[in-house]
């Protein structure tokens, strides 16, 4: 019998940081945990369970926390983001953080020209 061995290592995202507030801000390797974390928070709109303020909030939260696990040296937390952001750079840099989440396709049509 044979074995078989798969390096999941291997499978690396390609490289994307953000500059904000004069912080690069690796935002690669989304954990998996704030995929679910979006599913759960979608769901919860869809159901009409949270305000437009909880809603933002809540948004501002799992980016802060997804960047602050990938770059724990940065100290990037929810009130540092409030209060170091304008409101365009603020939805623009989250758009950008959960745009692999948000849109999976745009990275399967580059893994599909290679």
């Amino acid at each position: 019998m044979s074995a078989t061995f798969k390096d999941f290592d291997k499978l690396l995202p390609e490289v994307r940081v953000a500059k904000l507030a004069g912080k690069e801000i690796d935002v690669s390797k989304l954990p998996s945990r704030t995929s679910i974390e979006m599913a759960a928070f979608r769901d919860s709109i869809l159901k009409s369970k949270v305000t437009s303020e909880e809603a933002a909030l809540k948004s501002i939260e799992i980016v802060a926390n997804a960047c602050a696990k990938t770059n724990p040296e940065l100290d990037i937390t929810t009130d540092w983001l409030l209060d170091n952001t304008h409101h365009e750079q603020l939805i623009a840099f989250m758009d950008f953080v959960l745009e692999p989440i948000n849109k999976p396709d745009k990275s399967d049509k580059k893994d599909k020209k290679k």
